[in-house]
């Protein structure tokens, strides 16, 4: 599964190293659903407030949950 769009890591990420991985992921034009949820496990709860997740199947499913889980 891709995400289509991307969150302004370089903005919102305070980790440099899941920042940097995230915007290489980004070059490459495949952000996963792994990195996806690193960057969001990384965010304060604050700074997410609305997402549109693309996607069919668990994966979908799991970003979904946890996006609801840290808002």
């Amino acid at each position: 599964m891709k995400i289509l769009g991307y969150l302004p890591v370089e903005e919102l990420c305070p980790s440099k190293r899941l920042r940097s991985a995230a915007l290489a992921q980004e070059e490459r034009d495949s952000l996963t659903g792994a990195m996806f949820d690193d960057i969001l496990k990384a965010l304060p709860p604050s700074v997410v407030r609305e997402m549109v997740v693309v996607g069919a199947g668990s994966m979908a499913q799991r970003l979904l949950r946890n996006i609801a889980f840290r808002t």
